[in-house]
């Protein structure tokens, strides 16, 4: 709680997530306690993604999929003054 992991993730799912053009699934629900920490998220079924080996790791191509969705999520907020502070 005193990283406010929690509080961030339903902020990204909230404020975020909507403008973005990526791979991430639909939120139906969020919301946050502060006073509390209590928090809930109501995502979609985020098929086609699939949870990856742990052990084994990714092949090449997982990995190459993998940077290519992250940019697609990261890049359109690089520099974007809404997200200081």
């Amino acid at each position: 709680l005193a990283m406010g992991l929690y509080e961030r993730e339903v902020r990204f799912y909230t404020d975020i997530a909507p403008a973005l053009d990526g791979p991430v699934a639909p939120c139906f629900h969020a919301a946050y306690d502060p006073d509390t920490g209590a928090f809930d998220l109501l995502l979609a079924d985020a098929t086609p993604a699939t949870v990856g080996d742990e052990i084994h790791g990714a092949t090449v191509e997982q990995a190459m999929l993998a940077l290519t969705q992250l940019g697609q999520v990261h890049g359109p907020m690089l520099n974007n003054p809404a997200l200081a502070g």
